[in-house]
């Protein structure tokens, strides 16, 4: 019986450090997926402005 409640324990600590694993890795992702969206929308900005300044004949 004292065997299969280590066995319990030890496989509840992997379950949390699993559990923690996978919050930390949503939370790349979430951030990751943020950060790309803005920086394509950085992008696109960029490219109105230098279609703009193109456009004008403002080369300097």
């Amino acid at each position: 019986m004292e065997k299969l409640e280590q066995i319990i324990a030890s496989l509840n600590s992997k379950h949390q450090l699993l559990n923690n694993q996978v919050l930390i890795s949503d939370d790349y992702k979430s951030n990751y997926s943020n950060d790309m969206k803005a920086l394509g929308d950085e992008v696109v900005e960029l490219q109105k402005v230098f279609i703009e300044i193109i456009s004008n004949g403002n080369y300097n």
